[in-house]
């Protein structure tokens, strides 16, 4: 009974689903972030601890919010999020993508942010305060922790069941733009849309989300972290950027040979549409939001 409901559940689970979903989650961040910060601006100075103290969990309220929502709405929620267990053994993967995506494309972002001022764009960096060890344990909650849990929740965990029934590579191309438009920000699109991309890969060769926030996690913390100890890494260094390519190029050899290994059972089995078609227009007010958020910076 059990497998049965569970199947039941999956065959009403499709792309409108996750258009709809991406697209309140930006609608109610938009709202929510309008209100609680005209309210702040009223009483705090932007640049104070209290301001970005609570600026901070403003988007990981947005998608508590829309995930509460399916837990009340949906059975097998826990399922349908991916809250599989996992082996030491995806951990360890996981971490290898995460030093292979820092040090072996960290520069991304940099080389992003400084082609854009050269063009008169200018990317403006969060400026968040950690002026002593409170600081710093705060933000390691709301920057790493709550993101890590959270945002690997919807994004790998409920939008790639939502696209259960697209190609494999469609859902992970749309796991990696949605992840990555989210974020909002035009110099970090490209890390984030790798990022994104091979995260979801996890998810669909291990079936479970835990590896995903492990990855996420030490990624946010480890920033905070040199932040905090004021160490300077240096991103371009050559044999950094080539052990991180090392790292990256194990991982991903190993998630394709475990992939072949299982026989590619889900992938040949899927019930393949259109992303596109089954996606928008259901997804497109969320992208839009996005898309403005992030060329925003042009007009400032």
């Amino acid at each position: 009974m059990y497998c049965e409901n569970y199947k039941n559940e999956k065959q009403v689970l499709d792309p409108k689903q996750g258009g709809m979903a991406f697209s309140t989650l930006m609608a109610v961040y938009v709202i929510i972030s309008f209100l609680i910060q005209s309210i702040l601006l009223g009483v705090v100075d932007s640049e104070s601890f209290v301001y970005l103290a609570i600026c901070s969990i403003l988007s990981i309220v947005s998608i508590a919010i829309i995930l509460f929502y399916f837990c009340i709405k949906k059975t097998h929620t826990f399922k349908i999020l991916s809250v599989n267990k996992c082996d030491y053994k995806d951990i360890v993967l996981a971490i290898l993508l995460c030093v292979g995506m820092f040090f072996g494309l960290g520069f991304v972002n940099s080389l992003f942010t400084t082609a854009l001022h050269n063009v008169g764009v200018k990317v403006s960096t969060p400026n968040i305060k950690l002026e002593n060890l409170w600081h710093f344990m705060y933000f390691s909650i709301t920057l790493a922790v709550f993101p890590a849990v959270f945002e690997e929740l919807f994004f790998r965990g409920l939008l790639l069941s939502l696209l259960e029934k697209t190609g494999t590579l469609a859902k992970i191309i749309a796991s990696g733009v949605l992840f990555a438009l989210y974020h909002c920000s035009l110099s970090q699109f490209v890390y984030q849309f790798i990022y994104g991309a091979l995260l979801s890969l996890i998810v669909i060769v291990f079936k479970s989300v835990i590896p995903c926030i492990v990855a996420h996690f030490l990624n946010n913390f480890a920033v905070l972290l040199f932040e905090y100890f004021k160490v300077n890494i240096d991103i371009y260094n050559v044999w950094a950027i080539v052990a991180g390519l090392v790292c990256l190029v194990i991982f991903i050899a190993s998630i394709l040979y475990i992939a072949k290994k299982q026989q590619g059972e889900q992938i040949k089995n899927e019930q393949k549409q259109s992303v596109i078609k089954l996606y928008i227009p259901y997804g497109l007010f969320g992208i839009l939001i996005c898309l403005v958020m992030m060329l925003s910076v042009l007009f400032i």
